[in-house]
């Protein structure tokens, strides 16, 4: 498919990124082996169900690579789901995710107290403004 590399070729220059190198099987295999690993976990790659297990590795019948995005809906666009994985008591675990609706923000993002000012300063006068009134009108009364 679009963007796999042959599982023959060990590095090449990624192109889609325009920067780091694309890995094969055969490449990632052996770096696995020679430093003593079961697989890769990788993230920052959009993934429809939030994780991917690519091939599993005909030496320990594991993926060789886990790709995990936490991002639901990435970019409000991707209508993909999140996952984490938690790896506890020699146990691995993938919890997915769907997207929530996004909380209420400001214009700006700009917090509550700062956005509230002008209406609380008007307010303030407003009210300052009737008791000075009541003050003059009970003066004249005098």
């Amino acid at each position: 498919g679009e963007g796999e590399v042959d599982p023959h070729v060990h590095f090449t220059p990624n192109t889609a990124r325009g920067c780091s190198y694309s890995f094969g099987y055969e490449a990632l295999e052996k770096f696995l082996m020679e430093n003593n690993l079961l697989c890769v976990i990788r993230g920052h790659e959009a993934q429809n169900k939030g994780f991917k297990m690519f091939k599993t590795s005909e030496t320990t019948s594991f993926p060789s690579i886990i790709s995990i995005f936490s991002a639901p809906n990435y970019l409000d666009a991707y209508k993909n789901q999140g996952a984490i994985m938690k790896y506890e008591n020699d146990v691995i675990n993938i919890r997915q995710f769907n997207n929530v609706e996004h909380p209420y923000w400001l214009p700006n993002f700009v917090d509550v107290f700062t956005w509230s000012l002008p209406f609380v300063a008007e307010k303030i006068t407003n009210i300052l403004q009737a008791v000075m009134t009541k003050a003059i009108d009970d003066d004249d009364d005098d």
